[in-house]
């Protein structure tokens, strides 16, 4: 009877720790998501300096084609690079957060358009986000093409 008790007991903790971690989860993809959409609309106005500040200090992307690009000068010169070549928009769409601590993981889709709002390529991404004084930064920020290598 006792152990029937202690084992209901531990059921029904596992089962309130497992609905909060869904709760913070939540609340975690939710952020993130934010953080995302204002990359987004700094990108599509133009502000190099604003994309670059979502990173951390130490931020880096690992894009396709390139070598990495760390911290927050280089972040700035990159996105910049990006606008010059036509690029007008980026849309990110989260398909999954998972976080631990003070990192969580985001993978997801973008889709870019030219100036004009013409598509010109479309693909996927993981990022690894860092709980910094209380805010997330974007730390690593990998992505690549789904559109076939041109031949």
């Amino acid at each position: 009877m006792r152990r029937d008790a202690l084992m209901a007991i531990g059921i029904v903790v596992m089962l309130t720790i497992g609905a909060t971690g869904v709760a913070q989860s939540g609340d975690l993809k939710a952020t993130i998501m934010a953080a995302d959409a204002a990359w987004s609309a700094a990108f599509a106005k133009g502000d190099a300096k604003g994309v670059a500040a979502i990173y951390s200090a130490d931020g880096q992307v690992l894009a396709e084609g390139r070598d990495p690009v760390t911290g927050t000068a280089a972040l700035t010169t990159f996105v910049q690079s990006v606008l010059d070549e036509g690029v007008g928009s980026v849309t990110l769409t989260t398909l999954e957060v998972v976080g631990q601590g003070r990192s969580a993981t985001e993978v997801g889709s973008y889709v870019m358009k030219d100036k004009s709002g013409k598509e010109i390529d479309h693909g996927k991404y993981m990022e690894l986000w860092r709980l910094e004084k209380g805010a997330w930064k974007l730390h690593r920020d990998i992505f690549n093409s789904s559109v076939p290598p041109k031949k």
